[in-house]
């Protein structure tokens, strides 16, 4: 089987990207041929081995950033799709199927082609939460675009969770299939050598995972907790969020306590973990499935909030906190350390035992298969 994997950016090796490297190693191993199609890339060691093709167009069409609501957004966003939809096209007749990842890779493949869609998020501006007026009725306009043009393209369509399934069929009308994503429990493994009690935030810092409700929950536990540090724990990009949270943390002396790592490699991330007493993922919406999960088997306890897509998972296996209450939620991990030293050891068994790569990677391509026959 021939598979070509669509995805708009691979130069921020996030968690879409571990899904597909993961996924193209998978192929590759069990004697598929897989190329991965992409707009933009930078080297990285998982990468090797892999072919990944990233055409050359200008620099200011391929370049990857968090993306708000403006006008110069959706025009930026048309021209992704473009660049996309002629790359595909240019090369799909040689694969026996495509399998799409992030908007707007879905609209880029021609109908006639069997699809199996990832959809790892909903289409949206997830990193802009106050979209103006003047915008709204375009986005409204573009959800139900998506839709139709989305649906034409008859793809078979796997998602991570529950939750994610009653998002994702309030937006285009069926049921997708529910293929939870795998965790390196070997590689997240380590033993733990606390640091004071350390907060650690893995995420991309934007408007939508909510760094600024940590550091005014920071604000009121550095009272109660004399050796608190809060480590942000993600891509940085210069914008105005990134301003205002570090004017909130020069306003309320919180320099000596709050650190922003900016992107770094998963072994640096790990070492972090290794020193961290709680995870919190705080994002909004859509993203953060790995975060929490990896942070649970590197024997990290988690705090995550209800509005994440997993948080229905953390809660029906008891996995960790749920909830947005910060504050209240870290001073009683802090409290009870050793209860919940002990508690996270079986939530990490439950995470190895339960989330392997192998078992999402076989049911993808279980997927491609069926695809293909029926297509």
């Amino acid at each position: 089987m021939k598979v070509l994997i669509v995805h708009p950016q691979m130069a921020l090796y996030g968690g879409a990207e571990i899904v597909i490297v993961k996924l193209a190693k998978y192929l590759q191993e069990h004697n598929h041929e897989v190329t991965i199609l992409t707009l933009t890339s930078a080297h990285h060691d998982d990468y090797d081995e892999l072919d990944i093709i990233v055409p050359s167009f200008k620099e200011e069409r391929i370049q990857w950033r968090p993306r708000d609501g403006s006008l110069k957004t959706l025009h930026e966003l048309y021209q992704i799709y473009k660049s996309l939809r002629y790359i595909v096209r240019e090369r799909v007749n040689g694969y026996d199927v495509v399998n799409v990842h992030n908007f707007p890779a879905i609209w880029a493949v021609p109908n006639n082609k069997p699809v199996v869609w990832q959809a790892n998020e909903i289409p949206d501006l997830w990193h802009n939460q106050k979209v103006s007026r003047v915008i709204n009725p375009f986005l409204n306009i573009g959800r139900y675009g998506d839709r139709v043009i989305s649906n034409s393209k008859k793809p078979l369509t796997v998602v991570a969770d529950k939750r994610m399934r009653s998002l994702f069929e309030h937006r285009y009308g069926y049921r997708p299939e529910i293929v939870h994503y795998g965790v390196d429990s070997e590689f997240w493994c380590c033993e733990k050598q606390y640091e004071g009690f350390t907060v650690i935030v893995p995420s991309m810092i934007t408007p939508s995972k909510r760094q600024m409700e940590i550091l005014q929950a920071a604000n009121i536990l550095k009272k109660h907790i004399p050796n608190l540090r809060v480590i942000f724990a993600g891509y940085k990009a210069r914008t105005l969020y990134s301003f205002q949270l570090d004017k909130y943390i020069y306003d309320n002396s919180l320099r000596d306590i709050v650190s922003f790592t900016g992107m770094i490699s998963r072994e640096q991330l790990r070492e972090l973990y290794r020193k961290s007493s709680v995870a919190i993922l705080s994002g909004s919406g859509q993203g953060s499935w790995l975060g929490g999960f990896e942070s649970l088997a590197t024997g990290t306890p988690i705090i995550i909030s209800p509005k994440l897509t997993c948080s229905e998972l953390v809660q029906s296996e008891r996995l960790g906190i749920v909830s947005d209450n910060y504050v209240d939620n870290v001073l009683e991990i802090y409290t009870h350390q050793e209860h919940y030293h002990k508690q996270v050891k079986w939530q990490k068994e439950w995470v190895r035992r339960n989330l392997t790569w192998d078992n999402y990677c076989s049911q993808m391509v279980d997927y491609m298969k069926v695809k293909l026959e029926y297509a």
